[in-house]
């Protein structure tokens, strides 16, 4: 599988903006492939300021 992430999408407002200029961002993982995931948002460049992890045991 190859991720290619191009926007982010606020959740509460609908506001787009490329990965890349994200910051001071607050990651969550609970499903799927968490670091996968993370690795994925480091190769985009994102400065992730907090990172959560839960267990899908926890879910």
């Amino acid at each position: 599988m190859h991720l290619l992430p191009g926007q982010a999408v606020n959740l509460r407002t609908g506001t787009r903006c490329d990965v890349a200029q994200l910051e001071h961002v607050v990651a969550m993982a609970g499903i799927g492939h968490p670091p996968r995931f993370f690795a994925t948002l480091k190769m985009c460049g994102v400065q992730r300021k907090n990172v959560y992890r839960w267990p899908i045991i926890s879910l």
